[in-house]
């Protein structure tokens, strides 16, 4: 956003749902709309809902059990917290980013969903 990228392209960056067996592989992807897409499986599943300046990620939880929905933060990304709303700061852009877990090290977004629940991000430009 803002013309800098805040999520980490390196091994093990991105996003992700960990399990017993890996990360969860999201494979059936629907073109929900202009500017809206959803990528899931048989029990989770992440839907994008983009705008000029901000956009909604909202995680789903079909399953039976608790899962954590990771975002990985490029290198070069400063943090700070205050209860469930992020500031993502590279350079002169601002993101902030409401309805997290927590952020793990500085580098990771953390998301919960509870069993048959999702959780959403909102995700917001704050600075040019």
């Amino acid at each position: 956003m803002g013309g800098k990228q805040f999520l980490s392209n390196e091994l093990d960056g991105g996003t992700r749902i960990p399990s017993a067996f890996g990360p969860r592989n999201l494979a059936h992807i629907r073109l929900l709309g202009p500017r809206q897409i959803s990528l899931g499986d048989n029990e989770a599943e992440l839907t994008l809902h983009c705008a000029d300046n901000s956009m909604t990620w909202t995680v789903s939880n079909r399953g039976n059990s608790p899962m954590t929905f990771e975002i990985a933060l490029a290198a070069s990304v400063t943090t700070q917290v205050t209860g469930t709303t992020a500031t993502l700061s590279r350079g002169d852009i601002q993101l902030r980013v409401e309805g997290i877990a927590g952020i793990e090290k500085g580098e990771r977004i953390l998301a919960k969903v509870l069993p048959h629940e999702t959780t959403s991000l909102h995700w917001a430009l704050t600075a040019p």
